[in-house]
């Protein structure tokens, strides 16, 4: 998935807005139902993406809105 390893770029770059905005595209509702799709990711972009979403939650739980 091309997209995870822009998340990886953009956080590297410190670039927030495009990692937020990235994020939030990947973890909108109808990208994260498709669940075949995310079966076919390789585990390491997978636990990746997890950790991105600690650090959003992190986030959010300080009133910090990228949504």
């Amino acid at each position: 998935m091309n997209k995870l390893n822009q998340l990886d770029i953009s956080l590297r770059n410190k670039n927030y807005n495009s990692l937020c905005a990235v994020f939030s595209a990947l973890n909108s509702a109808p990208i994260h139902r498709l669940k075949y799709a995310w079966e076919r990711v390789p585990q390491k972009q997978k636990s990746m993406f997890d950790q991105f979403k600690v650090i959003f939650v992190q986030n959010l739980e300080l009133h910090i809105d990228c949504f």
